[in-house]
């Protein structure tokens, strides 16, 4: 499964939010606007409690 080492940590809220994701394989975090790509995911939309990921034309949500 593409998402069991990626874990949504939390969301920060504003003009510009910004999703805090951890990589439980390289034990890193890492701080995405929407747009921007981690790896082959791209930050799709971020909203309160969750993120949609497009990872190669498919679409995945990711929660809190």
């Amino acid at each position: 499964d593409l998402m069991k080492d990626i874990n949504l940590v939390g969301v920060i809220a504003g003009d510009n939010p910004q999703a805090v994701i951890e990589d439980k394989k390289t034990q890193k975090t890492y701080y995405v606007n929407k747009g921007q790509f981690m790896g082959e995911f791209q930050v799709e939309d971020i909203q309160e409690g969750k993120i949609i990921l497009n990872y190669r034309g498919q679409k995945y949500e990711l929660h809190m």
